[in-house]
């Protein structure tokens, strides 16, 4: 099976803000699953919601398969994390739906790199672009950091079986 890179944050934050979970997020040499930089992000713990949202949505096909994997760090021993993805029309505006738990929770390693995913997902109908959203579970406290890394997004080419990534995830989308 083919690879490709996605976002890796070597190349800044790439629209990356901070949720209502967090009261930062930063590019960060700290940690990295890969390259030199990470996605540093500092939990607030009195605020449900999301850790962080990607401004730039990734570009996907109507109707088509995906494949999504991510890497997270901490050295929390508790933490669980999920991945919801919210979905847009091809105007990159207009909202369609949340797929809550598009990544189920993940139990977190302490002190190591964590894969959450692989999962496959089928985008709705009308969808043109996809946001990530991870969201703390349970087990982090108020400023409690965590690393996102390598994010992941491609359709599987059948029957050759090649993982195609069109666009990075930090990569600005146009609109």
């Amino acid at each position: 099976m083919g690879t490709a890179d996605g976002s890796d944050f070597e190349g800044g934050l790439g629209g990356w803000n901070a949720g209502t979970q967090a009261s930062a997020v930063a590019t960060s040499t700290d940690q990295a699953h890969k390259g030199t930089q990470s996605l540093k992000i500092t939990r607030n713990a009195t605020a449900s919601g999301y850790l962080a949202v990607s401004n730039s949505a990734f570009p996907v096909g109507a109707s088509t398969n995906y494949y999504f994997q991510a890497w997270i760090y901490t050295s929390v021993a508790a933490g669980v994390i999920r991945f919801d993805f919210d979905y847009y029309q091809a105007n990159g505006t207009t909202y369609i739906s949340s797929f809550t738990s598009a990544v189920p929770d993940t139990a977190l390693m302490q002190n190591d790199w964590t894969r959450c995913g692989p999962i496959s997902f089928t985008t709705p109908t009308l969808t043109g672009f996809v946001r990530t959203i991870p969201v703390s579970v349970s087990g982090f406290s108020n400023a409690n950091t965590l690393y996102l890394d390598d994010l992941f997004m491609g359709r599987l080419l059948v029957p050759r079986g090649q993982l195609v990534m069109p666009q990075a995830l930090t990569r600005t989308s146009t609109r």
